[in-house]
């Protein structure tokens, strides 16, 4: 007799059947087996009852009571009888088993399956779950049924999808929902139906037009057919014929220059995509004449001269108004002497920028010039006449310009001295305003000023005003003006005074050895204030290291080449006739 089998086990139950494996036997007692008998022993009965025999190792066993429990158990046989039996020790419950369900998409990568367009696709999505899931697909948040063409059928294991004839509307994601009493779980798969682009998208813009060439521009097609374009193929056709002519089919971009076209002809350009598939549908431009689309620009702003000296003038002038529809790219500028009717050419090469600094003069002669823009269409009419200018060293601007007083009708200014003069003394400044948002600047002195501060009369109270300098010396060169002082609004505003006293001084301040530092704050104070500067208590008083520079905003103590002595605290002290006010900050120099 055989060996008993060694193991025996559950691989599945329902609400009916329990399905049992088992190993075949380690001695066949010297002869083949040929069936093994499967017994059942309802638990609380007595009495084995005959299951079946069967020639393979594994068997389910039917027609069992729902929820009740029980024993099997097995033997093998061999032509000299039966097995000892192997029998269970535990009961097995009759009941359906609940599992979730689950979608197993490991055979699609990226969720994804490809289908020539024409073709029938056949594809199986590994299903799990007990009892059998109820599986819907949507397409675009619309369910999807049954039809001639495209099915899908449920199995206990799987889910088949058959798509017939597929087209390229078939294309995209495929929602799917499976669900039972356990759980419902979500997927997806995208379907990719192989097939050539569609149509290359529009409209194609047409730029960049010249006497004989365009420029087009389109969009990739909104589906490439489930494979990369590889080109576009260009066509072109003169409106007064049916012919078209091919351009190129090897267009990688979505962009194309076409050259050699006729001036004066009126075109139509035709584009289509391909992939390995083949070749879209096509796209057609608007009709376009070629020829230039654009005129001479208007002319240039008049020049204005922006530097002198003995052996050059810079000149500077604005972009014309109108580029005429094609890039300013370039200026001509020429000059002549005063007394000449001459006019000479200044640049060799075109000029790109809109200043230009003229070095082949003659100190002492005066100067006029004018300016002409070119586009691709031609050069443009010259501008007005510059103003006359001498060839002389021109002083340079006045420094440090700044308000000093301000009342309801009338700002007080000063200013130092030009670092240059033009090598001939200055004699005398020129001031001019600009009220509120105004972009024009007026003169605001009529006598010829000397000393270098100024007050500005019969101003608006409560207007806003702007102020610059200008020097002029000897030989009568005036200055570029000076930086811009202001906005300053004319009120009257007596107080004591006030300081502003910076976030950064809260703190201690710190700076190397060696350094130069400024402490500065800013003070408001009307009448004007006597202001003192202490150090941990004692006045100080100007030194080769140490200075001042008050203004009528700010304060400010200058140390030059400062050492561990100098640290401490320092004060100041602002009074006026009205009041005081004090600020400190505390100063380390380390290293």
């Amino acid at each position: 007799k055989p060996s008993p089998p060694p193991k025996l086990g559950v691989t599945d139950v329902t609400k009916e059947s329990v399905s049992l494996a088992w190993a075949k036997p380690e001695q066949d007692g010297g002869s083949r087996i040929i069936g093994y008998l499967v017994e059942a022993l309802e638990k609380g009965q007595e009495k084995w009852v005959k299951c079946g025999v069967t020639k393979s190792i594994h068997f389910t066993v039917s027609g069992l009571r729902e929820n009740a429990e029980y024993f099997f158990r097995i033997r093998a046989e061999n032509h000299a009888g039966f097995s000892d039996t192997k029998e269970m020790v535990t009961p097995v419950m009759v009941k359906d088993q609940l599992e979730s369900p689950e979608i197993n998409m490991k055979d699609f990568p990226h969720n994804t399956v490809y289908v020539r367009a024409g073709s029938t696709l056949k594809c199986e999505i590994l299903l799990t779950g007990r009892p059998l899931p109820k599986v819907t697909l949507s397409k675009n948040n619309v369910l999807l049924r049954s039809t001639m063409r495209f099915n899908f059928e449920v199995t206990p294991d799987s889910i088949k999808i058959t798509l017939r004839e597929s087209i390229v509307g078939d294309s995209g994601r495929y929602d799917i929902t499976a669900s039972n009493s356990s759980g419902t779980t979500k997927s997806f798969i995208n379907i990719m139906v192989l097939d050539r682009p569609s149509a290359p998208l529009g409209p194609v813009e047409l730029f960049d037009v010249t006497e004989d060439s365009v420029n087009l521009k389109w969009l990739p097609p909104a589906y490439d057919g489930g494979s990369p374009i590889t080109n576009y193929i260009i066509q072109k056709r003169e409106t007064t014929t049916a012919n078209w002519m091919d351009v190129s089919s090897a267009v990688a971009r979505c962009t194309i220059k076409i050259m050699k076209l006729n001036t004066g002809v009126e075109y139509q350009f035709r584009i289509r995509a391909e992939n390995r598939y083949g070749i879209s549908e096509h796209i057609d431009s608007q009709t376009i004449s070629v020829s230039l689309p654009y005129t001479i620009p208007d002319a240039p702003s008049t020049p204005e001269i922006t530097a002198v000296t003995r052996e050059s003038i810079t000149v500077g002038w604005k972009e014309p108004k109108s580029d005429g529809g094609s890039h300013v790219f370039g200026y001509h500028l020429q000059m002549k002497d005063r007394n000449s009717i001459l006019w000479q050419r200044v640049n060799k090469m075109v000029i790109r920028a809109t200043h230009f600094k003229v070095t082949n003069i003659d100190p002492g002669l005066i100067y006029e010039f004018k300016v002409a823009a070119e586009n691709a269409a031609g050069i443009s009419v010259f501008s007005k006449v510059s103003d006359a200018v001498l060839a002389i060293d021109a002083c340079e601007p006045p420094i440090n310009l700044r308000i000093s007083d301000i009342t309801k009708s009338t700002i007080s200014l000063a200013w130092q001295k030009p670092n240059y003069d033009g090598g001939s003394p200055i004699t005398g400044y020129i001031i001019e305003k600009r009220e509120g948002v105004s972009a024009r600047w007026s003169k605001a002195n009529l006598t010829n000023i000397r000393d270098t501060h100024f007050t500005v009369t019969g101003l608006t109270q409560d207007e806003t005003y702007e102020f610059r300098v200008m020097a002029k010396n000897a030989v009568g060169s005036v200055s570029n003006p000076s930086m811009t002082a202001g906005p300053a609004t004319c009120v009257d505003t007596y107080g004591a005074p006030e300081i502003e006293i910076p976030q950064e001084y809260l703190n201690e301040v710190k700076h190397k050895a060696g350094s130069n530092v400024e402490l500065k704050f800013n003070i408001t104070a009307k009448p004007a204030p006597t202001i003192e500067w202490f150090k941990d208590g004692r006045e100080l008083e100007l030194t080769a290291q140490l200075s001042f520079k008050h203004t009528f905003e700010s304060t400010s103590l200058f140390l030059k080449d400062t050492t561990r002595l100098n640290s401490g605290t320092y004060e100041v002290k602002v009074k006026n006739s009205l009041g005081s006010a004090c600020a400190i900050v505390r100063l380390l120099i380390q290293g």
